[in-house]
């Protein structure tokens, strides 16, 4: 099973250079109000369109990648993810903690080696030098597994418990699809502005 490493993930600039030939069109609200529905689509075609639904305290998005529902208190969600990415990137673990439902066909997260061989490396980095020479052997017949699916790996790491006394870490990553929604949904809330800054018509 291949997956999609840490550095494949799409950053922000990839998603706004994908939709540099979108046009946000309101379809539903007050013009100015920051509640409504929006359609983003090139107007070329109809690759990577979505469309955002946004009221207080929810925003989802549907369309060519896929549905995602995200919800926060008392909050206007287009704020909330146009101040979502940063210099250093967005906290995608904090913005996890926010989604209520992920698209069927992808979901937000994936069983991924990469992920596996990462949290073998980590645990060991903690032991003292003692335990790692020690250790150092069976971490590296860990390392060399290729596990296949997310049971086999948890199977494995929970056979090293020398390494993983008290509970298994995670061997999961975020999909590219649920990556790519957060990227988009800030490339939206950041260019609707434009519109939400009209006053309509009395």
């Amino acid at each position: 099973m291949t997956s999609t490493t840490v550095s494949e993930l799409p950053n922000y600039s990839t998603v706004c250079a994908e939709l540099a030939g979108h046009v946000i069109r309101r379809r539903a609200g007050v013009v100015g109000s920051r509640e409504g529905r929006w359609m983003c689509k090139n107007p070329a075609g109809y690759e990577s369109w979505f469309e955002v639904t946004a009221w207080t305290s929810c925003i989802v998005m549907t369309g060519d990648r896929g549905e995602w529902v995200f919800a926060r208190n008392n909050t206007d969600m287009i704020s909330f993810f146009e101040r979502s990415e940063v210099a250093d990137g967005q906290n995608l673990d904090y913005l996890h903690e926010k989604l209520q439902a992920s698209d069927v066909r992808s979901g937000s997260k994936r069983f991924s080696v990469e992920s596996y061989h990462d949290a073998i490396e980590y645990a060991f980095e903690q032991c003292d030098e003692d335990e790692q020479f020690a250790y150092l052997r069976h971490k590296n017949e860990l390392i060399k597994d290729e596990p296949e699916t997310e049971d086999e790996a948890l199977d494995l790491l929970r056979e090293a418990d020398w390494l993983f006394p008290d509970e298994l870490p995670s061997v999961r990553e975020y999909t590219y699809g649920f990556v790519w929604a957060c990227r988009a949904l800030t490339w939206f809330a950041r260019n609707v502005q434009i519109e939400l800054a009209e006053v309509p018509n009395e």
